[in-house]
């Protein structure tokens, strides 16, 4: 069941990903001929020029074509169930901030990739809910979407980053500084997570190491394949519990 908590921070989410958008499958484009309306001609005879407008009124509110118009009983809405997932359950793989799995009243999945910018605008709003909700935890999983040149090698930073004890620095430090590589060519950005390594004061033979032989490789690719298999509709998606969202936002 749902929390008041997780509830809050849904409709935080719709009000962010609306203004910042969220990356998705390209869509499906349309042709001219499925946008073209088909035109029909539809002739209305006007009534016989001998009677009066108001009888030609009369006439057609009185036609026994038209259903007889009766008190209805009051009308109700019913809301559509949320999809549910069959989300991995928490093991040693995944990055966890916030509360620990015994006090954990509320866990987030996020499926996310650093080169998204609603990703990147949702960082703050998870930080302060972590902060404003202590009974709740984040979990960062990997879905690097095949248009953003540098989610893999990103996600392979914060991997390697993750391997020393800091995961979370990188995985900040990213989106902070987005602007600094998401336009690099492939050789300068992986330059360029070697520096952010430095920044964090990781051990950078070992660093290097981890980026030049793709040690993470495997397990980013896992996430991925997890993401596509669970169909989420793209970056970032969270999971509350079993329930996907957001469960019908246009994405582009």
């Amino acid at each position: 069941m749902i929390r008041k908590s997780s509830l809050i921070l849904a409709a935080t989410l719709v009000a962010v990903l609306l203004v910042l958008g969220a990356c998705g499958p390209m869509p499906t484009p349309v042709t001219d001929e499925d946008t073209t309306p088909e035109i029909t001609e539809e002739v209305t005879e006007a009534p016989p020029a001998d009677v009066p407008a108001e009888d030609a009124t009369s006439e057609a509110t009185t036609d026994p074509a038209l259903p007889e118009l009766t008190e209805a009983e009051p009308g109700f809405c019913e809301a559509m169930p949320l999809p549910e997932l069959p989300v991995r359950p928490v093991d040693e793989t995944d990055w966890v901030k916030g509360v620990d799995p015994e006090n954990a009243e509320l866990t987030i999945f996020e499926y996310s990739d650093f080169q998204c910018p609603g990703c990147r605008g949702m960082v703050p709003v998870l930080s302060q809910f972590l902060e404003d909700h202590p009974n709740s935890r984040l979990v960062y999983r990997h879905f690097p979407l095949s248009f953003h040149d540098k989610a893999f090698v990103t996600a392979e930073a914060t991997e390697a980053a993750g391997a020393q004890g800091k995961f979370w620095e990188m995985h900040d430090l990213l989106f902070e500084t987005v602007a600094e590589w998401s336009s690099l060519s492939a050789e300068d950005a992986q330059e360029k997570m070697s520096e952010y390594a430095e920044q964090l004061d990781l051990d950078m033979e070992q660093f290097n190491e981890d980026m030049e032989t793709h040690a993470y490789e495997d397990k980013i690719q896992a996430q991925l394949e997890e993401s596509m298999q669970l169909g989420l509709p793209g970056t970032p998606t969270f999971i509350f519990g079993d329930i996907m969202f957001p469960s019908d936002i246009g994405l582009s």
